[in-house]
C-alpha cells in the first residue's frame, strides 16, 4: 500500500471515531428519536456529507455510538473492582459504583437510557443492542457469584441469574428514581440494602 494512501485511511479512520465520540453523548442525553442531524453536526463540527462518508445511516451512527457509550460505562464501573479481591468484595464493590453519578458520559447510563426509549417499539437493532449489554452485565455478576460459590462465600443453593437479576434490576431502577426526583437518595438505599443483602446469603 501506497504512503499517501495508508495516511489517508489512517486520517479517514480517526475522523471516523472522532464522529462516534462526539456523537455518543448526545444520543445518551437526547435518545435516537430525540436527536437531530443538526445536533450532530454541532457537536461533532462537521457537515452532512462528512458524516455520511463514514456512516450509511443515522442508525448506523447510532449503532456504533452505543457501543462506544457501553464501552465507557463498562470501564468506568470495573475500574473500581479490586482483581485481587474475593468474588464477594468485588460484587461489594460493583454495588457501590453506583452510589455516585457516571461521570465518564453525558447523560447516564447508555443500556439503560436505551432500554427506557424502545422498552415499547419493537426489536429495533439499538433494543438489541441493549439487550446484549444487559445480558453482558448479568453474565459478569453470574460469574463472579459462581465464584464466590467456590469459594463457599455464597451458598450452593443461590440461584446464581434470578440473583444476578434481582441486583441489576435494584440499582437500575434506583438510577430512574435519583434521575427523577434529582437526588442521589434512592441510590444511596439500594446500595446500602444490595451491600447488606450479600453480608447474610
Amino acid at each position: 500500500m501506497a504512503p499517501e494512501l495508508a495516511k489517508v485511511l489512517k486520517k479517514g479512520e480517526l475522523t471516523r471515531q472522532r464522529i462516534i465520540e462526539m456523537s455518543a453523548p448526545v444520543f445518551n442525553r437526547k435518545g435516537f428519536a430525540g436527536c437531530s442531524l443538526a445536533e450532530l453536526l454541532k457537536a461533532t463540527g462537521l457537515q452532512k456529507g462528512g458524516i455520511y462518508r463514514h456512516f450509511d445511516s443515522k442508525e448506523a451512527l447510532a449503532l456504533e455510538a452505543f457501543d462506544y457509550a457501553w464501552e465507557q460505562t463498562k470501564e468506568a464501573r470495573r475500574g473500581s473492582i479490586t482483581m485481587s479481591a474475593t468474588p464477594k468484595t468485588q460484587l461489594m464493590e460493583f454495588i457501590r459504583s453506583f452510589r455516585k453519578p457516571l461521570e465518564t458520559l453525558a447523560g447516564g447510563c447508555p443500556l439503560l437510557n436505551t432500554a427506557v426509549e424502545f422498552d415499547d417499539q419493537g426489536n429495533t437493532a439499538l433494543r438489541q443492542k441493549a439487550v446484549e449489554a444487559m445480558e453482558e452485565w448479568l453474565f459478569f455478576l453470574q460469574e463472579l457469584f459462581q465464584k464466590g460459590v467456590e469459594q463457599k462465600e455464597f451458598p450452593r443453593s443461590l440461584n446464581l441469574r434470578s440473583t444476578s437479576m434481582c441486583i441489576i434490576s435494584t440499582l437500575e431502577g434506583a438510577v430512574i428514581m435519583s434521575q427523577l426526583l434529582e437526588t442521589q437518595e434512592p441510590l444511596t438505599h439500594a446500595c446500602t440494602f444490595l451491600e447488606n443483602w450479600l453480608n447474610i446469603l
